[in-house]
């Protein structure tokens, strides 16, 4: 089964370049995309996605809002992707409704494989 990710990143370099990435795996595709959170509701509502991937600065309050904006707005699981992350900024982002993380420099075929292990285990946890 294809997991069908909803890619929320500002820079349309990265995000391009990252779509590029999850689907060369052949198990991810990027079904919407959107560069703020605002749009990401508008565009998740007329896809069908597994989950949401949200690009953050892992040390700003900012993506902690934005966070929880994107819970707000659609009940899919949230990963968020960052350079880095430690144990206390991991958790203001668990508070904020993330369901997971994802390093930015994990290569294309380990990022493609969290992701599906992550939507697999949501949709196990749905079905119990």
């Amino acid at each position: 089964m294809i997991v069908r990710v909803l890619l929320v990143d500002a820079h349309e370099e990265a995000r391009q370049s990252l779509v590029r990435r999850l689907e060369s795996d052949g198990r991810v595709m990027v079904a919407a995309q959107a560069p703020t959170v605002a749009e990401a509701g508008v565009v998740v509502r007329g896809a069908q996605c597994d989950l949401a991937l949200m690009n953050v600065q892992s040390h700003d309050n900012e993506s902690i809002a934005r966070c929880q904006e994107l819970r707000r707005l659609t009940e899919i699981p949230l990963v968020v992707l960052a350079s880095f992350m430690t144990i206390e900024q991991w958790r203001a982002l668990r508070q904020a409704g993330a369901a997971d993380y994802l390093l930015k420099h994990a290569n294309s075929q380990r990022l493609c494989s969290a992701i599906v292990r992550l939507a697999d285990r949501h949709r196990s946890d749905e079905g119990s």
